[in-house]
């Protein structure tokens, strides 16, 4: 009876050698899929981030300058009011422009405005009488007096 005792402890014993080694193995296995996982998120994440801090810059770039050329454009309080140019402005401005934006800004009154574009109107037609002489200029001044009221 010994000798059957002996056997079925071997034989158990043989068997959790048995289920110990397939764990081993499951492990393992386990380990090497995580590992390669991980692995593959590493090497995309290493691939992404030159590529995104690159976008992030030229981004950043663009927006700087976005930024430098509409605040370049913008027309100031310099020459502009005096009939000079402006090296920020690209193209140049008419005295109708001018006259404007200083009766805009509050520069000049509206009298004021209207005698010098008068002046400018005479000017261009030379000084005689033509299709746009004075009295049609003042129907044209009264009529947007109206249309603005």
């Amino acid at each position: 009876m010994e000798w059957r005792s002996d056997t079925r402890a071997a034989s158990t014993l043989t068997e959790i050698l048995l289920w110990g080694i397939v764990g081993l193995i499951a492990l393992m296995v386990v380990i090497a899929i995580v590992s390669a996982i991980v692995t593959a998120v590493v090497g995309v994440l290493t691939a992404l981030v030159p590529i995104l801090i690159l976008g992030a810059l030229i981004y950043l770039a663009v927006a700087y300058l976005r930024n430098k050329d509409s605040t370049n454009n913008t027309s100031g309080y310099g020459l502009d009011s005096l009939g000079g140019s402006s090296p920020e402005t690209s193209t140049p401005q008419s005295p109708q422009d001018r006259l404007t934006e200083q009766y805009v800004r509050g520069d000049i009154s509206e009298d004021e405005y209207e005698r010098r574009i008068g002046e400018y109107v005479d000017r261009e037609a030379g000084g005689h009488s033509s299709s746009y002489g004075s009295s049609d200029y003042d129907t044209d001044r009264s009529r947007s007096r109206e249309f603005e009221r």
